[in-house]
């Protein structure tokens, strides 16, 4: 798969896959992580491919977790119904929605609260946060890769 690092919203690349930051940020950290060789699911996965997007997956949790704004978790879906890429989407949740829609998934979320303008990606408004949430995403990937080292 081709990565556009020039993209605004490329975020970080790792060893199997690679993240963007989502169009719409109205989830500040909001990202989608992309399998590096295109994947129709995960089930079509070889094994050790499969774990390692799995582990990159939630050491981009990890770093959404302790760079952001004190979410409260992390939600994962991972989709292909649209795009034949396995992708996983992953909505920092906070304390500040609605209780009823907190305790849900975020799609139930009205479409233009979503995709509200005053949310769309830019890196004069989400620039810090870009930056924030790289240094932390590389930060725990290389005490993760240091580790695999020393076992």
């Amino acid at each position: 798969m081709d990565i556009q690092y020039d993209k605004p919203e490329f975020l970080y690349e790792f060893e199997h896959s690679y993240v963007e930051l989502g169009y719409y940020q109205y989830f500040p950290g909001y990202c989608i992580l992309f399998s590096k060789t295109p994947y129709a699911s995960l089930n079509a996965m070889p094994y050790k491919e499969r774990q390692h997007y799995l582990m990159e997956m939630s050491l981009l949790g990890d770093a959404m977790l302790e760079a952001l704004d004190s979410p409260i978790r992390i939600n994962y879906a991972t989709l292909g119904n649209d795009h034949k890429v396995l992708h996983t989407h992953l909505f920092p949740r906070y304390e500040w929605e609605e209780e009823n829609l907190r305790k849900t998934v975020v799609w139930r979320y009205p479409l233009e609260k979503l995709e509200d303008p005053n949310c769309r990606f830019d890196m004069e408004k989400y620039g810090d946060l870009k930056r924030k949430l790289q240094g932390k995403i590389d930060e725990i990937y290389q005490k993760y890769l240091k580790e695999q080292a020393n076992e």
